[in-house]
């Protein structure tokens, strides 16, 4: 992700999610990713489950209501 390889961050941490389950840290990184690809649909799914284990994201919060807008 760091170094601007935003397909193949999607892909790593759609492995990692997999294998290890939801991790918001994880979800948050996907979303961002999916972001920066334009896929505004998929960023939105990862960062509603990121906002499902902890609601209380005011920053998450904030970049959904961007989106939605």
């Amino acid at each position: 992700q760091e170094t601007g390889e935003f397909k193949d961050a999607i892909a790593w941490y759609q492995k990692a999610l997999a294998f290890k389950g939801n991790i918001i840290e994880i979800l948050n990184s996907l979303g961002e990713c999916y972001l920066k690809t334009g896929d505004k649909d998929e960023a939105l799914r990862a960062w509603k489950k990121s906002l499902e284990l902890n609601p209380k994201q005011e920053n998450i919060k904030k970049m959904i209501e961007k989106l939605k807008e």
